[in-house]
């Protein structure tokens, strides 16, 4: 999707009749070549046998098969993650209309414009796949506080309402956590919630002051740049500050290293850990050695259903359908909770 948009950003900057002259053939050939150091081992990994061989046409009916699935852009997780720079895409589109230089980034607009089109296109949808588009969204975001255009007027009065409205919101917020009720978004409740309260308040109380300063900023030097600048310094900060905090609590809640400590004297040097779906990343990290996924849970069946070899990692709800049909030599090591997702290593009982 990259690609198309990155022609279309090239022909409306130089125009169509001077694509030639950036040689997209070379270019889709360096592009390949350095794929190969994730496709050549995806390929010879065991029990990719089936993703080995996919044709272009079964590419494309996964990707266009809007008979089993309705495609639409994940505009609702994709901008809600990207609050609250979100809030100044209203100004940007005002600044685009007021603007000048708009002709300076047409190429911008394209690149987007063709990406979101492909992305809309595609059945299979992510949240995350927006983040190609988030730095585009920065740099529109930027130019609309610095180029000539976003002194103007109208522009001063939606970034002081866009302020005023973050201000709202930050004392809202805190008044619930010190009512002791926790905050509306998912992802700010898992960040509060591993904080004491004067943690918690602490980073509302920084977040409230730089928003106040901000939009004194914005009133008194009519300097959108400072008080846009006052907002992205505080984001920084309250993250680094709010990560070191969920990441001292996730270490404590979710143990992984004492899962693996509690787990490794129980596995065979040389023991062959098979998991399935999607959990071999996290742990071959922690348990150092390599771990085959699996994606067929038919596979899977046989392995549990034959005689215990090796090592499987699944999770404990597919554990828990799964075995009543287990061959009985396959017993659990021990159980961790990674995220919302519980996980039971399994092996030969002792």
């Amino acid at each position: 999707m990259a690609i198309p948009a990155a022609v279309a950003a090239i022909a409306v900057s130089v125009g169509p009749r001077q694509l030639p002259s950036f040689r997209p053939v070379s270019g889709l050939g360096l592009v390949a070549l350095t794929a190969l150091p994730w496709a050549v081992p995806y390929a010879r990994m065991p029990g990719r046998e089936d993703s080995e061989a996919v044709s272009v046409w079964r590419g494309l009916t996964e990707y266009l098969n809007h008979f089993e699935h309705h495609p639409s852009l994940p505009f609702g997780d994709g901008l809600t993650e990207f609050l609250p720079w979100t809030l100044w895409l209203v100004p940007v589109a005002v600044w685009c209309w007021l603007t000048p230089d708009r002709r300076t980034y047409r190429p911008v607009l394209a690149w987007t414009a063709v990406f979101l089109f492909l992305l809309g296109l595609a059945v299979y949808q992510r949240s995350h796949y927006m983040l190609p588009v988030y730095p585009l969204f920065a740099l529109l975001v930027a130019a609309s506080v610095t180029t000539a255009a976003s002194g103007a007027r109208v522009l001063l009065w939606i970034h002081a309402s866009v302020l005023a409205a973050m201000l709202a919101a930050a004392l809202v917020m805190g008044g619930r956590l010190l009512l002791g009720i926790p905050p509306i978004a998912p992802a700010w409740r898992s960040a509060f919630a591993s904080a004491r309260p004067w943690e918690a308040a602490s980073l509302v109380g920084i977040f409230i002051v730089s928003l106040a300063t901000a939009l004194w900023s914005l009133w008194a030097r009519r300097s959108p740049s400072r008080a846009v600048s006052w907002v992205a310094v505080t984001l920084g900060l309250v993250l680094a500050l709010g990560g070191g905090l969920y990441a001292a609590s996730l270490a404590s809640t979710y143990s992984i290293q004492a899962f693996v400590e509690h787990v490794r004297g129980s596995l065979a040097p040389d023991a062959a850990i098979v998991a399935y779906p999607d959990a071999g990343l996290a742990f071959d990290l922690h348990l150092d050695r390599p771990i085959t996924e699996v994606t067929d849970r038919e596979q899977i069946v046989q392995r549990l259903q034959s005689p215990a070899t090796g090592a499987t990692l699944l999770s404990v709800s597919d554990w828990t359908s799964l075995s009543r049909s287990t061959h009985p030599s396959w017993c659990s090591l021990g159980e961790v909770l990674m995220r919302s997702r519980s996980y039971v290593l399994l092996s030969s009982c002792r």
